[in-house]
């Protein structure tokens, strides 16, 4: 038995740590009280708990095995990403050569030595005329959504490249997936337009929606 907040959290077997079993609590929903405002004060606390446990860092090498892991994944279940073959540490690590100290960045979420997430911004396109322009991407474990982890990276994100000389960031995000849209809305991106069936998948067409984001001073913050 675990005493979190009032609550009394029991860790089930699979659940071998405190933030597990927060986060079993937060994604349920269920906060036990008859007053809706406790019950939302507790799921606000378990939130921020939950976050004081989670390591936001820059990504090194050897959490490439780790990243393949969770891209392959979406590969495998999700329209996120348009890949249909799995990625090799090969692909990976090239990948990985184009982040740095610059305007392109990758930072994972830790959680009990764990990534969780991870989220990184890369050139748009290879031309100097959008050197001023970003293209963000974000992954979560699916077992960590509705933790606040892709706020974490997001934040972490967008305060490491202020200074950076900036204008827009972009993003595509595969339709329909409202948990993304809402995260980027939440952190000042706006609708720009639909892609409708411009790209396919297993057969199936796919619809994007693009956003942008300003990064100019008054454009950084959630």
């Amino acid at each position: 038995m675990k005493y979190v907040s009032g609550l009394v959290v029991t860790a089930p077997d699979g659940f071998v740590s405190m933030a597990q079993a927060i986060h079993q609590i937060i994604r349920s929903g269920t906060f036990p009280s008859k007053n809706r405002a406790k019950a939302r004060s507790r799921r606000e606390f378990l939130t921020i708990l939950f976050a004081f446990m989670m390591l936001i860092r820059p990504a090194d090498q050897n959490d490439l095995p780790a990243l393949m892991a969770l891209r392959n994944w979406y590969i495998d279940h999700s329209f996120a990403t348009f890949d249909e073959q799995h990625l090799t540490l090969r692909q990976m690590a090239q990948w990985f050569t184009q982040f740095g100290d610059g305007p392109y960045r990758c930072y994972v979420a830790v959680i009990n030595d764990q990534i969780v997430g991870y989220c990184s911004s890369q050139a748009y396109r290879q031309h100097p005329a959008f050197r001023q322009t970003i293209e963000t991407s974000i992954y979560v474990a699916a077992n960590a959504g509705r933790s606040g982890t892709g706020s974490a990276l997001y934040q972490t994100l967008f305060d490491a490249l202020q200074g950076q000389h900036l204008h827009r960031a972009v993003v595509g995000i595969a339709l329909p997936n409202d948990a993304s849209v809402g995260l980027h809305e939440k952190f000042g991106f706006r609708r720009i337009g639909v892609f409708d069936e411009y790209a396919m998948k297993h057969g199936q067409h796919i619809s994007s929606v693009w956003m942008e984001k300003n990064l100019t001073e008054q454009g950084w913050h959630a």
